[in-house]
This record gives C-alpha cells, structure tokens and sequence, in this order.
C-alpha cells in the first residue's frame, strides 16, 4: 500500500535533505544533486529555485511556457531549453514547479514516453493532492525513472 508521508524537503550546503518521502524506498533522508538539473516551470516558486541552483554552482536548464519566464531565469544564468527532449537526455535531476495536478500529470506522461536510457530523479515541488502524487511515482518507476514528491513551502524566495 503507498502512503504519502513526505513532510519538507531544503537545499542547502549543495545537499537536499528530506524529512520523509514518497514512494521511493531505495533513497532516504538525503539526496547530493550532481550533473544538470532541468527546471520545468519557471514562475515565481520556480524562479526561486533557479536562482537557489544557480548561485550553488549548479548548471540549469529551464523549461517553461512563458518565454517571459524563459528569458528571465537565462538573465541570471540559466540554459533556456529549445529541444525538451535532449534536456530531458542530459539531466540528472529534474525539478517540477508547476501549477498543479493536471500540469504535473501531463508532464509526467511526456516524460514517461520518451523511453529515457538513464534514470534521472524527478523531484516534484509542486503543490498536487496525494492522490496525484502517488499516480505520478508509479507512471515514473513503471518506465524506469525516479520520483519524490517535495512540495515547498515559505514562498518564492527558493
């Protein structure tokens, strides 16, 4: 049976630690981030982020609608994605910021499809019922990828 029992999660020090987590029984308490980490949406809490990875030293990508949002996270030191799927190739994290359970359904679909040859954690900072959350895990560890759901709290400020 899957629970939901994740609590918070916090970057900090170049480590994210997690006090509990969601359907991922191999990783606990803390993951190291290595490698490029793929922003997908890049509002406000996104943004946050961003700016949290950027000034870490970590190399971002973004992805996100708006070419507003885009264009603002590159002017402080992200790489604006131009083929999804090569970005998707390329990280070895992938961060969701988005708006909620229907955005976060389809993204975990297309991720799911593209067949990925690696096994790239997806870390879920959306604010999303459990219900979806639980969903989204088992379409991800159904097609070989890795998913915590993380959602934040305290505001944009990353």
């Amino acid at each position: 049976m899957n629970k939901t029992n994740f609590v918070s999660a916090n970057l900090k020090d170049d480590i994210l630690y997690f006090f509990y987590l969601i359907n991922e029984p191999t990783i606990r308490g803390v993951i190291f981030l290595s490698g490029k980490v793929l922003v997908v949406g890049a509002g406000r809490m996104g943004f946050g982020v961003i700016k949290t990875l950027i000034s870490k030293g970590y190399t971002v990508m973004v992805s996100d609608p708006s070419n507003e949002a885009v264009a603002r996270a590159v002017n402080i030191g992200a790489e604006g994605v131009v083929n999804f799927e090569e970005a998707i190739g390329e990280s070895s994290t992938i961060i969701f910021s988005l708006p909620g359970p229907v955005q976060v359904n389809e993204m975990t679909e297309r991720i799911s499809l593209l067949g990925v040859n690696h096994r790239p954690l997806i870390i879920d900072l959306s604010t999303i019922d459990p219900q979806t959350a639980i969903d989204a895990g088992k379409k991800c560890r159904s097609n070989g990828l890795r998913y915590i759901e993380a959602p934040v709290s305290g505001g944009p400020g990353g």
